[in-house]
């Protein structure tokens, strides 16, 4: 897997460094290798389609649409879609699983409250931005709920679904 990184996990010489040069070299090297790069996409999907590859995302509210406008404009490589998983109905257990990882997200950044809890504990206006953001950047709800989701992703042509264990290995069983 091959990502630029987010800036908030770099060094201050790393943001600096250009992305595409160390991206496309990267991306030969594993094809030299015999593999096949998977390309972290999101903010650079330009660089990350010229680099080729399996097209990795996170998911969001647009990767539907953003597929399909791949496919309609005639990409038929490989498209992955990552997202932390919470098999679970408990708004609780799934604000403690994925509401930091929901909150980094830029749109949901910009709408929360100053300072705002981004766990259980959160309550009015950040609670409800939360409880939104979450089904939004994660795959959330009962068994059927997150399948219908990995259904409807593939239907547009996402060929992978990677999904992390957000609520622990245990929550999938």
């Amino acid at each position: 897997m091959l990502v630029a990184g987010h800036g908030a996990y770099l060094a201050d010489e790393e943001r600096r460094r250009a992305v595409a040069p160390r991206l496309g070299d990267a991306a030969r090297a594993v094809r030299e290798a015999g593999g096949e790069p998977w390309v972290g996409t999101e903010g650079i999907e330009r660089v990350a389609l010229a680099a080729g590859g399996v097209q990795y995302d996170l998911l969001s509210r647009t990767n539907e649409r953003d597929v399909r406008a791949l496919r309609a404009a005639g990409f038929d490589g490989q498209v992955a879609v990552y997202a932390p998983v919470v098999p679970s109905a408990d708004e609780d257990a799934i604000l403690d699983a994925v509401g930091a990882y929901a909150a980094r997200r830029r749109p949901v950044r910009e709408a929360l409250p100053d300072d705002a809890d981004t766990d259980a504990t959160a309550t009015g206006r950040a609670r409800e931005v939360l409880s939104k953001a979450v089904r939004d950047f994660a795959l959330v709800g009962d068994p059927e709920t997150v399948g219908g989701r990995v259904d409807d992703l593939h239907a547009v042509g996402v060929d992978h679904v990677v999904g992390y264990p957000a609520a622990g290995v245990d929550s999938l069983r």
